[in-house]
């Protein structure tokens, strides 16, 4: 998984830098956008200062995110620190990127139990059914990453890079949802999205038969239920 990470912040790294003049290359230190080939002594010390971070920020806030406090909550020096990230700012991008692989990582496995429930589901309707199944799971459970998110969301509403990734995101996310020909299946995912981030922030009034019964509206009038004779 940290090989997977690496490589997939190499290339954020260099998407996001090159229009500054600046690519990173393998065999240097994280400076200026570049990034440093590690061994398996590093990239365990990696995902130490990752999980440090997240507990940081979403234990202390974005005002004690420093560098010697992560560091410090890693078992590390400020100088390791440093040789694997250049700064706190490159931190937070990889920590932008493992949460937008979480979601995508929620919605694929969503979209896989759909599969598998052996409903009729057209192709075109699988994400948005997806979503459906994703925040009935959701809302059951008390998700390790909704405080990370929100903390993450709330920095990248002024930070143009750091919010890259998950604009991304919801680019293909939406490029998918339009490919279904129905403004409803864009509208149901949107609402969702809502309900989603009303949990998120703890500001979510409804009731689980309320919510139930939304849900079950929004499959009817996307054509999502069984019919019986």
């Amino acid at each position: 998984m940290v090989q997977s990470l690496c490589k997939k912040f190499i290339l954020l790294v260099e998407t996001l830098y090159t229009f500054r003049g600046i690519k990173g290359e393998m065999g240097v230190l994280i400076k200026r956008g570049q990034v440093r080939r590690t061994n398996k002594t590093g990239e365990s010390t990696i995902e130490k200062i990752l999980s440090a971070a997240q507990v940081v920020l979403v234990r202390d806030g974005i005002e004690k995110f420093t560098v010697d406090r992560i560091a410090r909550e890693a078992g590390t020096t400020k100088g390791t620190f440093l040789y694997h990230f250049h700064d706190k700012e490159r931190l937070l991008e990889v920590l932008m990127v493992r949460y937008v692989e979480h979601l995508q990582s929620m919605l694929s496995s969503a979209v896989e139990r759909v599969r598998a429930s052996g409903r009729h589901v057209p192709s075109e309707l699988e994400t948005v059914a997806g979503f459906i199944d994703w925040y009935r799971h959701f809302r059951k459970q008390k998700p390790e990453y909704s405080a990370l998110g929100v903390r993450l969301l709330s920095l990248s509403a002024s930070n143009r890079s750091l919010r890259e990734p998950i604009l991304q995101w919801y680019r293909r996310l939406f490029v998918t949802l339009r490919g279904a020909g129905s403004s409803d299946v864009v509208a149901g995912v949107l609402m969702l999205e809502g309900l989603f981030y009303l949990r998120h922030l703890q500001l979510d009034m409804t009731t689980d038969e309320e919510i139930e019964n939304i849900l079950r509206r929004l499959e009817e009038r996307l054509g999502l239920l069984e019919k019986h004779a």
